[in-house]
């Protein structure tokens, strides 16, 4: 066994049959991840946050290379995520575990088919090394599908994210004061952050206001405001519109009365004539993303190199067998973008690269088909539709629950027209999903002593048995 660290951050190469062996402990730690996170549901947060933050990235923790099989960090959690949802769903009444919603199964189930098909066409590799974002993306949406959003499990997502956002402020404040501002400074020196890294900052931002530490109104726009000045330095204006989206339907969905409906008028009109503003005015966002891929990548323009790029993988999606447009192709397919970049010679040359479509709804097609995407579609929408029914509901904790999710959820459906899967959306999507899912199955009023001072497991399960045929 030898450890090394390179530009993928920690590796751990094992081989021959000390190989197996490290198999076997990380399969073992997954089933002991598994059992503590179908007890402890919040322990989600901080793991699927970890994920998002080091996975992707240039820092990618890589656990084990086990005779050319890669093990990453994700893939560890992600099994244990799935061992943790059969333990609730197979003991419900000791872990107050709900029932899945039946369209998140379907979406499993389609992308498993994926998965399916990629090892017969491809190596198991291959196909691990492209299922490894959605797969993170469907069981967290799958899990947290089953967990009773209590208060204590909405001051728990909002104690992690706060966590993270207060590391990922303080490394953007160093990083302008010792480089400068500026999205893209250059290839060697980085950005302050990238477009998830300010979505987590934004989301604790959110999280913040809606649950602040504290009851005091310093204490609630403090916290948000820092938050939010430093997504406005981050230059990410996709992240920007996503938060224009998020605060526009917080708003829209918080009080009732007349003074209400005219603050939501006055929040929504300015909201709107910001969003048209960051996309289409000169400086708005399709100039950013033309001068981001400028500085990085050398592309004469990020909007039609994207819009090429999407238009590409449709055609071949398209032309494809009739199966694969219906449910997706095998996981592992490539599908080849050309864009134009401008070498070191100033010359224009084309060049074509592999990578996830630089759209979630894009992504979506090529992985579950046009049923998939036609139905993750109707999915946010039902999941924004019954939020803002609950978010007007005579009950104060899911009311406040319900305007937090669906402000994330709508932030996280703007976010993926530029952009793929952030684990921070699985994280909304599920909460969300599991709320809205009691309230279709018939959820009784609570008592007003509920679930304040009641430890997690217990404010679940009380939870749990105040709901009727739960979907």
């Amino acid at each position: 066994m030898r450890a090394c660290r390179g530009t993928r951050g920690s590796i751990v190469i094992v081989t021959g049959a000390g190989g197996i062996m490290a198999l076997l402990a990380a399969f073992l730690v997954t089933i002991v991840l598994g059992d503590v996170l179908s007890r402890h549901p919040v322990v989600i947060f901080p793991l699927i946050l970890t994920v998002e933050l080091t996975q992707w990235g240039p820092n990618a923790i890589l656990v084990l290379l086990a005779s050319s099989f890669h093990v990453y960090l994700g893939d560890i959690v992600a099994i244990g995520v799935i061992i943790g949802f059969f333990l609730r769903y197979l003991r419900p009444a000791e872990h107050g575990a709900r029932r899945p919603i039946g369209i998140v199964l379907i979406f499993i189930t389609l992308f498993m088919i994926g998965i399916t098909r990629g090892l017969i066409s491809f190596s198991p590799n291959q196909v691990l090394n492209f299922s490894r974002q959605s797969l993170s993306l469907w069981t967290t949406i799958l899990f947290l599908s089953t967990v009773p959003v209590t208060r204590k499990v909405m001051e728990g997502l909002r104690n992690w994210l706060t966590v993270f956002g207060i590391g990922l402020t303080i490394f953007a404040i160093h990083f302008w004061l010792t480089v400068g501002f500026g999205t893209y400074i250059n290839e060697v020196q980085g950005r302050a952050l990238d477009k998830t890294q300010a979505l987590v900052v934004l989301a604790a931002s959110l999280m913040l206001f809606a649950y602040p530490i504290g009851t005091s109104w310093v204490k609630r726009f403090v916290p948000a405001s820092i938050g939010a000045t430093v997504v406005l330095l981050s230059i990410q204006k996709t992240v920007w519109l996503a938060g224009v989206v998020a605060i526009v339907v917080f708003v829209a969905a918080s009080g009732t009365g007349q003074a209400a409906r005219t603050r939501r008028r006055v929040v929504l009109g300015a909201g709107a004539l910001l969003a048209l503003i960051i996309t289409f005015a000169p400086g708005g966002v399709s100039h950013d993303l033309s001068h981001s891929v400028d500085s990085t990548q050398g592309t004469s323009s990020s909007v039609s190199w994207r819009t090429q790029g999407w238009t590409q993988m449709f055609d071949q999606q398209a032309s494809g067998p009739l199966v694969s447009f219906l449910i997706g192709s095998p996981v592992g397919t490539v599908f080849d973008r050309s864009i134009f970049l401008i070498d070191s010679n100033n010359h224009v040359v084309q060049t074509s690269i592999d990578t996830r479509a630089h759209s979630d709804y894009v992504q979506q097609l090529a992985e579950i088909g046009i049923i998939g995407l036609l139905l993750f579609i109707l999915f946010l929408a039902w999941l924004i539709r019954g939020s803002w029914r609950i978010a007007r509901g005579p009950d104060a904790d899911d009311a406040q629950a319900a305007g937090v999710l669906m402000a994330l959820v709508a932030g996280c459906a703007a976010f993926y027209v530029g952009y793929t899967n952030a684990d921070i959306s699985g994280i909304a999507i599920g909460l969300c999903a599991s709320l809205v899912g009691a309230y279709s199955g018939g959820k009784l009023p609570r008592t007003p002593s509920a679930v304040a001072d009641e430890p997690l497991d217990a404010a679940a399960d009380d939870d749990a048995h105040r709901t009727i045929g739960s979907p």
